[in-house]
């Protein structure tokens, strides 16, 4: 399979994504995402959880305040 072939074949998803703002490297942070719901609904504070998050992903707090957001965000079809 070519790159024309996986992405006519994937073009819905493709276009569903696109109009969502969601970007192919997004997948990267599924499980600082997962992992963040797991902390939270063992009654981990927020403060203390993106300060976790931070550190096991080596990227800047700000950054992990942004994808919460960014993956709690409801995803139009």
């Amino acid at each position: 399979m070519n790159k024309h072939e996986l992405i006519s074949v994937n073009a819905p998803l493709l276009k569903m994504l696109h109009e969502n703002g969601i970007k192919i490297s997004d997948y990267k942070y599924i499980q600082l995402y997962e992992k963040y719901l797991e902390m939270i609904k063992n009654g981990e504070k927020i403060t203390y959880v993106v300060s976790c998050l931070s550190s096991t992903f080596d990227i800047c707090e700000r950054s992990v305040y942004r994808l919460i957001e960014f993956f709690s965000a409801t995803a139009s079809l």
